[in-house]
């Protein structure tokens, strides 16, 4: 790969990427999905701010070298790094955009704070929302129970997003493996309102959109997402705490996910448009009857996702690496980079709304 010269390689992957979306049949999608993030601007903002915030808690606080700011610079003196240096996440975070449109693409931390007060003082009546979306699926006394549970993953995140465990193992590791319950919630209420909000969009081009309304409806519809919220619980905090971010391991797991997640690629949105809760079990059958028609629409979607984000690490992560490590320029232009995947990631969430409702849904 050093062979040729890196900016030889950046250059060749920006034509590359260029031509795949000059050419692909979803040129009519992109461009519908694009019409949401113009027309929505809040929503590229939103995800921007939470994506920047996220960068710098983990550039100061954690030193988490899994993100491109934490990996930001070289010691020393300037210079820019080689291909073969930051290939390794460049591929990761290809393979790890692959299912950001499918599985919870917005990280918590630390914007699920200000989520956690605004359930905890039921902000515009949010706590409520999540009763009632919950005792949609269970009983009454059993919703209790669970919204005790969710309380205590709540209090246990907000220790590990303020660093309560230190450096110890056992009590930094219990904090992120209790809460990451809640922090799954987080990432997918972000992004069931991005969804939700780019559907509806698509259909009422001429009304605007309440954004108050659509976040209610966002956390009311959220708990039908509850096995999506266990499996994060259950398998993030445990790859980030044992997985670097160059494992191999890491890749492959990363990978397994994106394919499972691509074949079950319907079934969040099946979820959250449903009126009326109909079961896990016909919803899932719905998915996969949608995927066994449209794979094609799946894959090439896929494709250009997975071009998309090669190019966008490599570019960013070799073009950073020229600071040195922990610099305030570091920061400032790992941050940048960070602002601008999460708009991008909207954009891409924008396609697959469009996708769902123009292609599939009719």
């Amino acid at each position: 790969m050093d062979a040729i010269p890196t900016w030889g390689w950046a250059i060749g992957a920006a034509l590359s990427y260029a031509l795949l979306i000059w050419v692909q049949p979803m040129r009519e999608l992109f461009r519908r999905g694009f019409q949401i993030v113009r027309r929505y601007r809040h929503l590229p903002v939103f995800a921007g701010i939470v994506f920047a915030a996220h960068a710098l808690w983990l550039f100061y606080e954690r030193g988490d070298p899994s993100t491109a700011v934490a990996t930001a610079g070289k010691e020393g003196a300037g210079g820019l790094a080689r291909l073969s240096e930051v290939g390794p996440f460049a591929v990761l975070g290809m393979v790890e955009g692959v299912h950001r449109p499918f599985l919870a693409f917005l990280p918590a931390a630390p914007i699920s704070l200000l989520v956690l007060v605004g359930l905890t003082i039921n902000l515009s009546g949010l706590l409520r929302e999540l009763r009632d979306g919950i005792e949609a699926l269970v009983r009454p006394k059993t919703g209790v129970w669970l919204l005790c549970l969710f309380s205590a993953s709540g209090v246990l995140h907000a220790g590990h997003v303020f660093y309560l465990g230190g450096d110890s193992f056992w009590r930094g590791f219990l904090l992120e493996q209790g809460g990451a319950f809640f922090e799954g919630y987080v990432s997918v209420l972000g992004q069931s309102y991005v969804l939700l909000f780019a559907a509806l969009g698509l259909v009422t081009l001429r009304r605007n959109l309440k954004k108050v309304e659509i976040l209610k409806l966002a956390v009311r519809r959220s708990p039908r997402l509850w096995p999506v919220m266990l499996a994060y619980a259950v398998l993030v905090p445990s790859v980030r705490e044992f997985l670097p971010s160059e494992s191999v391991v890491r890749l492959v797991l990363s990978s397994l996910l994106a394919l499972i997640t691509a074949v079950f690629a319907f079934l969040q949105l099946d979820l959250l448009g449903e009126k009326r809760f109909s079961g896990w079990k016909r919803a899932v059958s719905h998915a996969l009857d949608l995927q066994r028609r449209h794979f094609q629409w799946t894959v090439w979607f896929c494709l250009i996702s997975m071009m998309h984000w090669l190019v966008f690490h490599l570019l960013t992560i070799w073009l950073i690496s020229g600071f040195a490590t922990g610099s305030i320029l570091a920061a400032i232009a790992g941050t940048v980079f960070a602002f601008l995947e999460g708009a991008i990631a909207v954009w891409f969430l924008g396609v697959w709304a469009a996708l769902y409702q123009e292609k599939l849904a009719h």
